[in-house]
């Protein structure tokens, strides 16, 4: 496994996964959420507690500021 936890695709955490350009894109997503709400989407002092959130649930969707509400 080769990244930064916390900004690796769902499929990274899979036995034999590859990077692709889709997971390129994930981590494009999560810097932009980072830069958004000021933390990347799921955020966790567990590694194991970490990949279960990135598997298993949404990220806060992003709001206020000067953005309002975003999908």
């Amino acid at each position: 496994m080769r990244g930064t936890p916390c900004y690796m695709a769902p499929e990274l955490f899979s036995e034999g996964a590859t990077h692709s350009t889709a997971s390129d894109l994930w981590a494009v997503g999560c810097v932009l959420y980072e830069c958004s709400m000021g933390r990347p989407p799921f955020l966790n002092s567990s590694l194991n507690q970490l990949i279960h959130e990135i598997l298993n649930n949404e990220p806060q969707p992003i709001t206020g500021g000067a953005f309002g509400t975003m999908s």
